[in-house]
């Protein structure tokens, strides 16, 4: 069974391969019709693929930097980097954050979470996590983690194993983390990128990282139901919970891109981070929006929220 950001990935790299037809030729198990259809509007919303599904030049970019990246201790494990990376890394160029969603991209391309959190010690392991919380972001969570990780590494003043252990991080993961995060960067080198970062104390620095996230996580973005605290995804329309570990659960927060789905029963958003609608009216992604046969909109919250922040943005014109 494929989950739809693999399938994403796995379409690309054959489109860029030369395979004109993906589904005829590109599969030994072919997926559901609808799940490689979904893949492919993401592919086409995210501008790696033209309307005749075609690999684009950006598309190309995007999968030339998601190669597999080697580990130095492992030459047999290779990291996979999902490509909407690139596009995080391109917006974050323009916000001066390219240096942070780099760092981002690695802690979200390892096989386990930097964060442990043993039966026995689960409550002592949750409060450990919440002195890396950030209030409107698990991405910014991670990276405050990842950060403490390199500055105490770097000081070389505590045994870093132990610090590790005390804080409920697991240095493995941490270690994979800073792996991979170097290959990306010499990736990124070879193919050109700046690399610019915004300091911690910069009053834009969240905002920033909150924004690049928005701008390539569009397929990704979901808006709260009106009275509720579930969301439902833009454009495939499907209800899910902030999930139980993530610092925005219970939170009031119109607006939210994530990184993947978590399936337990109940559909789960996973790392997510609150964003601005203000962001996002601009963005084709949120133009022609499905409708129902009667022409409708499906998700007519949606339309009014984005509409709600072009006044807003309006007003604010009118007052400079």
């Amino acid at each position: 069974m494929y989950l739809r950001s693999d399938l994403s990935s796995i379409i690309l790299e054959l489109c860029c391969d030369g395979h004109n037809d993906v589904l005829a030729t590109g599969f030994v198990d072919p997926p559901d019709i609808e799940l490689y259809l979904a893949a492919i509007e993401d592919l086409h919303h995210l501008g790696f693929l033209d309307h005749k599904a075609k690999i684009t030049k950006l598309g190309t970019s995007a999968e030339e930097f998601a190669l597999d990246h080697m580990s130095n201790r492992n030459k047999d494990a290779k990291f996979p980097v999902d490509p909407v990376w690139y596009l995080a890394i391109v917006e974050a160029e323009k916000l001066s954050c390219s240096c942070e969603i780099v760092s981002i991209a690695a802690l979200l391309s390892t096989q386990k979470s930097i964060f442990v959190r043993p039966y026995n010690y689960r409550y002592v392991a949750d409060l450990a996590r919440e002195g890396w919380a950030h209030p409107k972001s698990d991405h910014l969570t991670l990276l405050n983690a990842f950060h403490a990780y390199q500055i105490t590494r770097r000081e070389c003043k505590v045994d870093i194993e132990q610090w590790c252990t005390d804080n409920f991080l697991s240095k493995v993961a941490l270690e994979t983390v800073s792996e991979i995060r170097g290959a990306l960067m010499c990736r990124m080198g070879e193919m050109n990128i700046p690399v610019h970062s915004t300091q911690a104390g910069n009053p834009e620095y969240e905002t920033n990282i909150r924004k690049a996230l928005a701008l390539s996580f569009v397929h990704h973005s979901a808006m709260q139901v009106p009275g509720r605290e579930t969301y439902k995804t833009v454009r495939q329309n499907i209800y899910a919970n902030v999930h139980t570990h993530s610092v925005l659960v219970n939170g009031q927060n119109e607006w939210v891109v994530f990184d993947k789905f978590a399936y337990s029963g109940i559909q789960y958003l996973q790392t997510v981070t609150a964003v601005e609608a203000e962001w996002l009216v601009d963005l084709p992604y949120f133009k022609n929006l499905p409708v129902r046969p009667g022409g409708q909109p499906k998700q007519p919250f949606v339309g009014e929220s984005l509409e709600s922040a072009r006044a807003r943005i309006g007003k604010r014109h009118e007052k400079s």
